[in-house]
């Protein structure tokens, strides 16, 4: 039984100094978490539980640098192994649980043991969780870890851990049902704390699995440093696009800005309403500074316009009020 602790630091001292050390221990510590939940997810297929636990700890060790500070190794591990069978399996699953269907109706009717019906349903009743109740129960009955350090990497007391062990194994009970497995919740917490990690793990893999992460070149810090700029930049840049289209369409439109062509018009042309047969003889200096050049105002509608096209006096020029 491992404490919450130790695959912590062992795996700042990898990120740290890419201890090979650091990393085997890693590896001998969860292969049996990995293998476990591979080999449920490829209906115990040992080669392609294999492959999935190789690609699982490859990944950790090209992404353990980007890990965060706070990540539950083991959770992060569980989770990654369960994503990358599922990818892979998607289609073969579906049959495999046809066929284990159409073998159990046709069995002989015997007692069966709780964990031949729990174990292909198991992970898809996981990945229904919630994640801190998906992390209680990993901790708690694959990683056979104490409620102290349950509470530890929770970080909560050692009652409440023992709280959320409860209230997660109840419901992953009622996700087991939905899936037509119908047990108590004691029933289901001894076997999966019995039988999770219990499949044999073939020799030599462990070693294998570390030899051939190790094996692989790490990541460039600067392409990742410049992916993750370029990614901002650009989400950046459409984000203030988007701003100012959406200042630009709501702007409220200003007084001044809506009457520049009636300015204009005004600075431009003088009304001077005068009579068809009139002569400029008749308009003075004097006569002329009298009239307001004022343009009329706008009349408000049709009718009003014409009633003041027609009002125009036609003898001598208008005068405005």
């Amino acid at each position: 039984m491992s404490t919450s602790a130790e695959p912590q630091s062992l795996l700042r001292e990898f990120v740290a100094s890419r201890s090979e050390d650091a990393f085997h221990r890693i590896v001998q510590l969860h292969t049996p978490l990995v293998y476990n939940a591979a080999l449920r997810v490829a209906h115990g297929d040992v080669h392609l539980a294999q492959d999935i636990t190789q690609v699982t700890f490859s990944s950790l060790a090209q992404k353990a640098h980007s890990l965060s500070s706070t990540i539950i190794l083991p959770v992060w591990l569980y989770r990654h192994a369960c994503y990358t069978a599922r990818h892979h399996l998607r289609s073969d699953r579906r049959r495999r649980a046809r066929e284990s269907a159409a073998a159990l109706m046709n069995a002989p009717e015997t007692s069966p043991q709780p964990w031949s019906s729990i174990a292909p349903v198991l992970d898809d009743a996981m990945g229904s969780l919630s994640g801190p109740d998906r992390t209680a129960l990993i901790l708690r009955y694959f990683e056979n870890q104490s409620l102290r350090s349950v509470g530890k990497s929770l970080g909560v007391t050692e009652d409440a851990a023992q709280k959320r062990v409860t209230r997660a194994i109840e419901r992953l009970r009622i996700s087991l049902t939905i899936r037509g497995i119908t047990l108590s919740a004691t029933v289901i917490a001894n076997s999966v704390a019995s039988e999770a990690t219990a499949a044999a793990i073939p020799h030599g893999l462990a070693a294998s699995l570390a030899k051939t992460a190790l094996a692989m070149p790490p990541p460039s810090h600067f392409a990742t440093l410049t992916t993750i700029t370029a990614r901002k930049l650009v989400s950046g840049i459409a984000a203030a696009t988007l701003a100012f289209s959406l200042w630009f369409y709501f702007k409220p439109k200003s007084p001044h800005t809506s009457n520049i062509s009636t300015q204009h018009a005004v600075r431009h042309r003088v009304h001077i309403p005068i009579a068809a047969n009139a002569s400029l003889s008749q308009f003075t200096p004097a006569s002329v500074s009298t009239i307001d050049c004022r343009p009329p105002s706008r009349p408000r509608s049709w009718h009003a316009a014409r009633a003041y096209h027609f009002a125009i006096p036609s003898g001598s020029p208008q005068k405005y009020s």
